[in-house]
């Protein structure tokens, strides 16, 4: 993911560019150079006005090691705090580009800035969340990078995001805590565990239990199945035809590689391709991607998870795409969670509407 997750950017530079440092340099001067001709234009324009940024390009994906000096980044930081109050074309790329300079460095002199950001708010700002995201990257490169003791106030600032009010900031919260502790080689403190635990239980939005439920795995102290034993019925549909669909049960302790052979067992398909499944119902983040076991470099596999661990409720949909050459897209919507109260067998199809789809059209058949 290299280009989009920016903490998986900055240790992956660290592994395979920690000696170049002439590059480091190269992205320091030329980034000052940027800056000191924003600051000359940004003179002109009032707090609140508007302006156009398409121009101003900074080194946003730079692998190698980038070394700015205390007053340097303080100089970086006040220029961003006027540029988030400015409004026009290419905002947002000026913004990430300057916060994923200043993330790089993995200063914790730039704790306080990051803490800010999790806490600005403006009307009709699209790059929020976007913002806030990378604010809780960089806390968490400051934690890895940092030797011996733990930089406590950026630990406390990740914490303080598992209360954000934004869900997908509180689920970004839940990941980058856990990351940290991982990459460092260390346990979590109880209390961290605990806003975990508090975090995955609370209903609404899939993302913060999610992240919550995956970052308490990854820290070995994982939640059980939910229900224990339980139920959880799937509404899916194919998106050439919504009007047709099946009501899928499965048990909460089943895989999502056993709800994808339901899937096919209730279309009556044969098979023979590979899948994946987005948790989020959305093809955009491989966190929450979980395809089959032979999918290269796949985020998950489906054969790893079981249904009750991902935290989802009524009303969250997934997306399901099986045979990526015909490209088979559903939706998978969780209508039901129940405990388990008579007998099975499970996974087992409770509802079925209208006939499905051909696997194949006719016309492809008669090719084969």
């Amino acid at each position: 993911m290299r280009g989009q997750e920016p903490l998986a950017d900055w240790l992956y530079g660290d592994r395979e560019y920690e000696d170049d440092l002439r590059s480091g340099r190269d992205v320091v001067r030329r980034t000052l150079e940027v800056v000191q001709r924003l600051e000359q234009w940004l003179a002109d324009v009032p707090a609140g006005g508007k302006t156009n940024f398409e121009g101003v390009r900074l080194f946003r994906f730079s692998f190698a090691p980038i070394c700015f000096s205390v007053t340097e980044l303080e100089r970086l930081a006040r220029v961003y705090r006027i540029v988030v109050n400015v409004r026009g074309t290419g905002s947002a790329r000026l913004q990430e580009d300057l916060l994923r300079v200043m993330g790089r460095t993995g200063a914790p002199s730039l704790v306080p800035f990051w803490s800010e950001l999790l806490t600005i708010k403006k009307a009709r700002d699209p790059f929020s969340n976007k913002r806030r995201a990378l604010a809780l990257a960089a806390l968490a490169y400051v934690v890895i990078r940092a030797p011996e003791p733990l930089v406590t106030d950026a630990v406390a600032a990740l914490e303080a995001g598992l209360r954000h009010k934004g869900a997908v900031t509180r689920g970004e919260a839940a990941y980058y805590l856990a990351t940290a502790f991982v990459e460092r080689g260390e346990s979590a403190p109880e209390e961290i565990l605990d806003s975990l635990r508090s975090c995955a239980r609370k209903k609404g939005a899939l993302a913060p239990r999610y992240f919550a439920r995956r970052a308490l795995a990854a820290l070995g102290s994982p939640l059980p199945t939910e229900p224990v034993d339980g139920v959880y019925a799937f509404k899916v549909w194919h998106h050439l035809d919504e009007t047709t669909y099946r009501v899928v049960e499965v048990e909460s302790k089943q895989s999502l590689d056993t709800l994808h052979s339901a899937i096919q067992q209730a279309w009556n398909w044969g098979n023979d391709h590979l899948y994946v499944f987005y948790v989020d119902g959305a093809l955009r983040d491989e966190r929450f991607e979980y395809a089959h076991d032979v999918v290269d470099e796949a985020g998950g596999y489906a054969m790893g998870i079981q249904i009750g661990e991902l935290g989802l409720r009524p009303r969250h949909r997934l997306l399901y795409i099986f045979d990526f050459g015909n490209n088979h897209r559903f939706t998978v919507q969780c209508v039901k969670v129940r405990d388990r109260t008579g007998p099975g067998p499970f996974p087992r199809v409770v509802e079925a509407v209208g006939e499905p789809l051909a696997q194949y059209p006719a016309w492809y058949e008669s090719e084969r």
